[in-house]
């Protein structure tokens, strides 16, 4: 879904990626990359440094997948729950989240 939303919105300025964050190694995530045709950047970082910037508690069971939008000016607009949130799996909610996100602000000019 992502591949798609980012053929969609990235000629308007949206970037989609993926970080792996399990016990995956380098290989292993180029592997899966390519095993699954994905058309987005897909980095990888320590757990821990995810949850740190997830803002979750090591207590709490994080599943994936997480999903964050962040605007043009570095907001997170909205963010998945530690467990989930199935509105932000959904495509035609994220269709219409990215899209709003991704209208001209008053004042706002593209560099």
């Amino acid at each position: 879904m992502l591949t798609k939303l980012q053929a969609d919105y990235g000629p308007q300025g949206f970037q989609a990626f993926g970080v792996a964050f399990n016990e995956a190694t380098p290989e292993m995530v180029r592997s899966y990359v390519k095993d699954h045709q994905l058309g987005i950047p897909v980095g990888y970082a320590a757990r821990d440094s995810v949850i740190d910037y997830l803002g979750v508690s090591v207590m709490e069971r994080l599943t994936v997948p997480q999903v964050m939008l962040i605007d043009r000016e570095g907001r997170v607009q909205a963010q998945s729950d530690p467990g989930g949130t199935p509105s932000l799996r959904n495509e035609a909610y994220l269709r219409e989240l990215i899209g709003g996100l991704l209208q001209p602000k008053p004042g706002y000019s593209k560099r």
